[in-house]
């Protein structure tokens, strides 16, 4: 797929692609290669935060994607809405395994308006190839239509694989039920049709839906 004078070979598991959520906006590389991306996700702000990838077209610049979404479109025209770490309490990361194309995306942040209040951040996904690889999956979800559920899992690290079928943005939640807030989630819609999601399973009882 991305053969040609573009494509290099960058490897299998290069070091992960760490993004740095404040309130003010993200702290990341500005560059990543394409392919299976190993990212981690941290949260350091005093709200909930998410680090969604949307790749833009060619015709589009972040200042047009920007202003498009302040006039009120959530999907501004030819962008592709990619996944990424979803909502996130203050002080927790989570680890997500994307496929990325090449080209130019940004990182952004949907919840309480910080997609109109907080920039996003550029990053060029090169045309060059890095596989890493995800942790063996312990359950596998497949997202047809929104859902609500109760589910409930044993202790420790457990990996999440996610299947999309269809065009419809979905996100997969996790909600602390001891603790009533928004613990972690995986978003995956758009052009995406699978991520991995890696986290600890600390509780028994999870509230989890589609939204």
């Amino acid at each position: 797929m991305y053969r040609g004078c573009h494509s290099k070979i960058a490897g299998k598991n290069d070091a992960p692609f760490r993004v740095i959520a404040t309130d003010a906006g993200f702290d990341a590389a500005d560059k990543m290669p394409a392919r299976l991306r190993h990212i981690l996700f941290e949260n350091h702000g005093s709200e909930i935060h998410e680090a969604m990838l949307v790749k833009l077209p060619q015709s589009m610049t972040v200042a047009e994607y920007v202003s498009a979404v302040r006039s009120g479109s959530l999907f501004p025209a030819g962008a592709l809405d990619y996944s990424g770490a979803g909502l996130m309490s203050p002080g927790e990361s989570v680890e997500v395994w994307v496929k990325l194309d090449p080209g130019q995306c940004i990182l952004i942040c949907w919840n309480n308006g910080h997609a109109r209040s907080t920039p996003p951040r550029p990053v060029t996904v090169e045309y060059r190839i890095s596989e890493d690889v995800p942790p063996k999956e312990d359950v596998t979800v497949k997202l047809i239509d929104f859902l609500s559920f109760w589910v409930a899992y044993a202790k420790g690290r457990r990996s999440f694989g996610f299947k999309m079928s269809g065009q419809r943005c979905m996100k997969w939640t996790f909600f602390d039920c001891t603790r009533a807030r928004r613990w972690k989630t995986c978003g995956v819609g758009g052009n995406t049709t699978q991520a991995v999601l890696h986290l600890p399973m600390q509780w028994a009882a999870y509230s989890i839906a589609t939204i």
